[in-house]
Parts: structure tokens; sequence; C-alpha cells
């Protein structure tokens, strides 16, 4: 089934709903897969009682296989919200969305008063 500009809403893991459109798509019912393409985003609201800001998920490509709950894309990739930007040469979700992997040649640009606390390194210590 082709699919035009669609749109879906659908409730994550710990219970926030996400909001997701691209330009184009295909489903293939037989196979139980979705391939998203042109300009694909994913938004997600703050957690109640949260001062965060949404949470933005851009992509060009998507592939989602509903059999096997996996997610994927191997195009450029970004991430923003309130704690910065991610962003890489693609992607993978597992754990039923509760981890989103990038791929490739990544970049993390971190607010320092966003609460995202990194660890830090003492004399005699490395990564």
């Amino acid at each position: 089934v082709d699919l035009e500009a669609p749109e879906a809403e659908m409730t994550a893991p710990d219970g926030r709903p996400v909001a997701g459109s691209a330009s184009v798509g295909r489903f293939d019912q037989t196979k139980k897969r979705l391939w998203l393409g042109g300009t694909v985003s994913l938004h997600q609201p703050p957690a109640a009682g949260s001062t965060d800001a949404t949470m933005t998920f851009t992509t060009t490509e998507l592939y989602a296989d509903f059999t096997t709950r996996a997610v994927w894309g191997d195009k450029p990739t970004r991430l923003t919200g309130t704690f910065g930007t991610i962003e890489g040469q693609g992607f993978r979700v597992y754990d039923g969305g509760k981890v989103l992997l990038f791929t490739g040649a990544s970049r993390a640009i971190l607010n320092a008063g966003s609460g995202f606390n990194l660890p830090t390194a003492t004399s005699g210590n490395k990564p």
C-alpha cells in the first residue's frame, strides 16, 4: 500500500505519546513492513511536570518490521531536545523503543544546563 503524507500517533514504552509523519511511505501488508521516506519526523512531548522541551527525531528514511519489532535507518539522523543534539549516519531502535543507537560517524552537542550529567575524568583515569 502506497502512503502519501502518512501521519500516526503511538505510545512510547514510558507511556508518553509520540506523533510521527513522513512525506511518503509504503506498507507491505503481507510482510508487515513499513518504509517511510522524504522528511520523516517523530515528536515526543516531555513527561508530565517536566521542564524539558519536546524531543524531535528526524531522518530521511525509516524502516519498521512489525513482526520483529525492529526499526532502523541508514540515512543521516538527528535527535534534538533540551539536552542538546545528537546526530548520526543512521540509527537502530532496540528493546521496544527504549534504546536508540546512532550508527556511523556520530556527534553529540550537549547543553550544559540541561541536567544531563557526563562522567568527569580525574588525573590518571582514562576512558
